[in-house]
C-alpha cells in the first residue's frame, strides 16, 4: 500500500478515485469482529465486495477508453489521416 500512496504517477482522476476507494476500504479492514465493532472498521466481506465493485468499474472506465479510441482512429481513417502506407 505504501507503494501506491508514494506513487509519483498523474493517474487520470476517474482511474485514482476508483483505486483510492478501495485501497481505504482495506486500509479499514479489521479481522476481529469485537474490535471491528468497537472501532467501526470493515469486514473481510466488506473488503471483498469493494474489490469487485471497483473492478467493475475499472472494466467500464477501461471499456469507454477503448471506445473513445476507437472512435479517434476512425474518424481519422476517414479524414484519410489514419491511411498506413
Amino acid at each position: 500500500m505504501s507503494r501506491c500512496k508514494n506513487d509519483p504517477t498523474l493517474w487520470p482522476r476517474a482511474l485514482f478515485k476508483v483505486l483510492e476507494g478501495v485501497f481505504g476500504t482495506v486500509e479499514e479492514y479489521v479481522e476481529d469482529d469485537q474490535l471491528r465493532a468497537e472501532v467501526q472498521g470493515v469486514s473481510g466481506e466488506e473488503v471483498r465486495s469493494a474489490v469487485e465493485n471497483a473492478m467493475e468499474k475499472l472494466v467500464d472506465l477501461m471499456a469507454r477508453r477503448l471506445h473513445r479510441t476507437v472512435d479517434e482512429l476512425s474518424s481519422g481513417a476517414a479524414s484519410g489521416g489514419g491511411r498506413v502506407g
